[in-house]
């Protein structure tokens, strides 16, 4: 790439990495935040969780370091050491907070979607060999023949949402055969939705709020991924290449496909910078979030 078209790249970013200017992530908040949606993370931790782990790769991957792999050797500089191992994926978690961590976790939690001071949302911790072990609590609610409705207390992983046989013994009065494996969440909400005699509007809310937490996260590592190619600290190429690194972390942490953004398209697809109407519909739904965010503390 040029200076010019460097100067180009740079002129036409919008900023998107920054969570209160990102018009389509605040109307997906907002949207959800209505729904009853309950972050682990405000607008302002978003934003400080993404500037956290885009200097961790800025400084694993130092402009230096990619300059010496394309074959550009400074003698000032000839002594640096690669710190890259040291610093994986693992070592940087143990530099974020509890709540950045469960965002990124995205681990099933108890059904308000609140973050309880002790177990951060989950109902119990109990240790066994392998080391401690969080579950949720949730009600079903059943119906008897007699038409007398009672209630069921379970509870699943919070790893995994995972439901023991034992805890199903609790619906053989409801369930033609109990299952005799371990079954998820989903496996149960789908057997209450196909049961004429079961609801659980618990479990609804659990599973909006776990699904709700993967998009997010989604949402935070392709804002990351453009918080990295557009930092003003290198070069759009280094940029890119500090993108890949991190998605290649996180896909290999997390089990999923993030895709890193190509500066080539990233120019044919940005627009010039924000109109003003299109600055004034962000700061409605910022003023909007932020109101919830409020009231949610």
């Amino acid at each position: 790439m040029t200076i010019a078209e460097a100067k180009r790249f740079y002129e036409t970013d919008r900023q998107e990495y920054i969570p209160e200017k990102n018009r389509e992530f605040m109307a997906w908040l907002y949207e959800k935040l209505q729904k009853g949606y309950n972050p682990y993370l405000d607008l302002e931790s978003i934003k400080d969780l993404i500037q956290k782990i885009k200097t961790w790769y800025e400084m694993k991957y130092p402009n230096r370091e990619l300059e010496y792999r394309k074959g550009v050797i400074s003698t000032e500089f000839e002594g640096i050491n690669n710190i890259s191992e040291n610093m994986d994926f693992e070592q940087l978690r143990y530099r974020l907070h509890h709540s950045e961590l469960e965002t990124l976790d995205c681990k099933y939690r108890s059904n308000s979607g609140y973050c309880q001071p002790d177990w951060g949302g989950y109902d119990q911790r109990i240790s066994d060999s392998t080391g401690w072990i969080d579950f949720i609590g949730f009600k079903v609610d059943a119906q008897l023949p007699s038409e007398m409705k009672i209630v069921r207390m379970m509870s699943a992983t919070a790893i995994g949402g995972l439901i023991s046989p034992y805890e199903m013994t609790r619906l053989d009065d409801f369930l033609p055969t109990v299952p005799t494996e371990f079954i998820t969440i989903k496996d149960l909400i789908d057997i209450i939705r196909n049961s004429s005699n079961m609801t659980s509007t618990d479990l609804d809310k659990i599973e909006f709020t776990h699904e709700t937490d993967l998009e997010l996260r989604t949402k935070i590592f392709d804002m990351i991924n453009l918080a990295l190619i557009y930092s003003k600290e290198t070069i759009p190429e280094y940029g890119q290449e500090r993108a890949r690194k991190f998605s290649e972390d996180v896909n290999a942490k997390y089990n999923i496909s993030i895709s890193t953004p190509d500066i080539t398209e990233l120019i044919l697809n940005t627009r010039e910078s924000t109109d003003r109407i299109e600055r004034l519909r962000i700061s409605n739904l910022k003023r909007k979030v932020k109101k919830i965010e409020k009231k949610n503390n």
